[in-house]
């Protein structure tokens, strides 16, 4: 970009996430009134307005979506109610928004009862080959800054979804499945825990990791002749440094796959176990600076811009003017 356009970039970027936060508005739960987009306006016979349409403040977002009658935290007809005056189209995409981070919050809730919390205590086997501070700001528990938005939630969904899809189609035809194996390994006095995706029981094909991409990230995967993502062979690694495994398959599943052409691409992983050793001890060095709290800093490269930076939770903490 030349350096005369930034300018104008910067005012567009910001422009663009002052637009999102008043979106964003929409889904907070605290009582205070919020101005935001949208226009209140009489019913369309004329009649005057109702009581409900009358506390709230006129071109605004609801405050927090409304509990219905049974206690439950949200119901779709709720965030019509409280949404008057929008396009019809900008209703529906609410109403699509509002569900994903609902249930978002619905899973993270169920998580908590199951666990007693959501804190994090120790490294898990998929933080391997991830970046350091990330690692890190997970370990200490920071709160991201830059949580999960609808869309993300949808795509984890759908890959999500895909996976179990999947699954469930092999045992349908008679292969025995285990799904989300629990795995834990000690290193240096600290514990490493992870779930493994898959292990099919048919013929010896034994364990495999299950990654859905989409198939833009998938070509040009094979345009560099990559044989899966470095830290996701690294997980795998772990997986089978923990079971004993020679030989497992990363197996990544493209999730839009045009007709007619491929959409599932194994490949072979051995066991190596230098590297297992080597993404053991940096784990276990990333548990001993967070309760030390050393901060091991942005890795060398990394920018802020694309993989991974991009998809990070804690993005504005490294790199807080690039976000306005």
């Amino acid at each position: 970009m030349d350096s005369r356009e930034l300018p104008q970039y910067l005012e567009a970027v910001r422009e663009a996430l002052t637009l999102w936060k008043q979106m964003e508005k929409y889904f907070e739960t605290d009582s205070k009134p919020r101005a935001g987009l949208g226009r209140s306006r009489s019913k369309s016979t004329g009649g005057t307005e109702s009581a409900e349409r009358k506390r709230r403040k006129p071109g605004g977002f609801p405050s927090k979506i409304s509990h219905n009658r049974k206690g439950d935290a949200m119901h779709l007809k709720d965030v019509l109610d409280r949404y008057p005056g929008a396009p019809r189209a900008e209703q529906i995409r609410a109403i699509f928004e509002a569900a994903l981070t609902e249930a978002e919050r619905r899973k993270k809730e169920e998580r908590a009862k199951v666990r007693g919390d959501l804190i994090k205590r120790n490294p898990s086997v998929s933080d391997v080959g991830k970046c350091q501070r990330a690692v890190y700001y997970s370990l200490r528990n920071v709160p991201p800054t830059n949580p999960p938005t609808p869309d993300s939630l949808m795509s984890f969904g759908l890959g999500h979804a895909a996976e179990d899809w999947l699954a469930g189609i092999l045992e349908t035809l008679g292969a025995e499945i285990e799904r989300e194996v629990p795995v834990e390994i000690e290193h240096d006095g600290e514990k490493i825990t992870g779930r493994i995706d898959l292990i099919l029981h048919l013929r010896g094909v034994g364990m495999m990791e299950l990654k859905t991409i989409n198939s833009r990230a998938m070509g040009w995967m094979l345009k560099r002749n990559e044989p899966g993502r470095d830290e996701h062979r690294a997980q795998l690694n772990l997986y089978m440094h923990a079971t004993g495994t020679a030989v497992a398959f990363l197996v990544y599943v493209v999730k839009d796959a045009t007709k007619g052409e491929p959409f599932v691409f194994p490949f072979e992983v051995l066991y190596d176990q230098s590297k297992a050793l080597e993404g053991l001890a940096r784990l276990a060095e990333l548990a001993k600076a967070a309760r030390s709290e050393q901060d091991p800093g942005i890795p060398a490269g990394y920018t802020g811009k694309g993989y991974p930076c991009n998809y990070c939770p804690w993005w504005n903490a490294c790199f807080p003017f690039d976000k306005g």
